[in-house]
């Protein structure tokens, strides 16, 4: 935040400052010899052929000012820890009134603008660059904390094979970023560490259609590890059947590029079918058992048919859109339902007349 900005920038200008003074102290006490003749070279080569340029020879009062910073003496601890502290001292009264000018309603608004215009430009990286380089090289493992929060954990893609999560974990100490491991865990209960990629802030875990994982994170430094997320479920898609649709245990569906069609199973001999089916749900069952009731569609639908054939129920759905492109056709019947992962559909479906 901006107290954030406001403390880095003190930083650096403080080590900036502590490291211009103690140059130019340095540089006090060895006076320049530019434009005077070297006594080596005047006193072992008196007969050199003097130079065609002629050195312009200093006055007295220039000679005098670098006698003065000659003997002048070198800055004290204690004169150098007063200055450190004074410099404190007036950044901390800038902060206050900075604090201070940000709770006006107006001024603030235009303070924050600017520091997030800042915070966009490469400037503004390079200075927090620096800054947190500087607090790494002076302060070496002090300059961390062991984490105290663990990192947040969400689901970025998946497909019938793999699960991608984004974790992003707070910033340490000077804003120094820890390092993150992170675990997934199958049904059998061990914990897999995972390869965790920190350009893009993410990990990928290997699965089988269908299946689900729980994946955790945390936090990790010199200084120690933080504290588990709490475990992430997801769950890998399905691969598609052989018509382009899923297999969802009870029942099963399928698709063409006009069309979406449920196929349910029925109990031997039972025929007493109850279908109820509009624009946007679907209900079916027996009339003792109900199968959906009222199941939300993923997409509204036109018309709609059923039959039984060889003891299985058949329901027929138009769509009210036919899906022509990969990136349209449906990747689950009902909008809480499984999905499929329609990466792997053919570009294009078989229509009704081909098929």
């Amino acid at each position: 935040g901006r107290g954030s900005l406001l403390c880095y920038v003190a930083v650096a200008g403080l080590a900036l400052r502590y490291l211009w003074d103690s140059t130019l102290t340095r540089s006090s006490c060895t006076p320049s010899t530019r434009g005077l003749p070297h006594p080596a070279t005047s006193s072992h080569h008196p007969t050199r052929t003097p130079s065609t340029t002629r050195m312009r020879e200093l006055s007295p009062a220039a000679r005098l000012k670098l006698q003065e910073l000659a003997d002048r003496p070198a800055a004290t601890f204690k004169q150098r820890l007063a200055l450190l502290q004074f410099q404190i001292v007036v950044l901390l009264i800038l902060y206050v009134v900075v604090r201070i000018m940000l709770k006006i309603p107006w001024l603030g608004r235009g303070l924050s603008k600017v520091v997030k215009l800042s915070r966009q430009g490469p400037l503004y990286k390079l200075g927090v660059w620096l800054c947190r380089r500087l607090a790494r090289v002076t302060m070496g493992r002090h300059a961390y904390a062991k984490p105290s929060i663990a990192p947040a954990i969400r689901v970025k893609k998946r497909t019938a094979t793999t699960i991608e999560v984004k974790v992003v974990a707070v910033r340490g100490r000077f804003g120094n970023a820890d390092d993150v491991i992170v675990e997934s865990r199958a049904d059998d209960g061990a914990w897999t560490p995972l390869t965790y990629n920190a350009t893009e802030k993410t990990a990928t875990a290997a699965t089988t259609p269908g299946a689900s994982l729980d994946i955790r994170a945390r936090a990790s430094n010199v200084r120690g590890a933080g504290p588990w997320s709490a475990p992430l479920q997801a769950t890998a898609l399905l691969k598609p059947n052989a018509f382009h649709g899923g297999d969802c245990g009870e029942f099963s569906w399928r698709q063409t590029p006009e069309t979406v069609t449920c196929v349910i199973e029925l109990p031997r001999g039972r025929k007493d079918v109850v279908v109820e089916a509009t624009r946007e749900t679907l209900t079916a069952g027996l009339k003792d058992v109900a199968f959906f009731d009222g199941a939300r569609l993923l997409r509204p639908v036109g018309e709609a048919r059923w039959e039984i054939v060889d003891g299985v129920l058949m329901i027929t759905l138009e769509k009210a859109v036919p899906t022509f492109r990969r990136g349209d056709h449906w990747d689950r019947l009902f909008a809480t339902g499984p999905r499929v992962d329609t990466a792997l559909l053919p570009l294009s479906l078989p229509s009704i007349a081909s098929g």
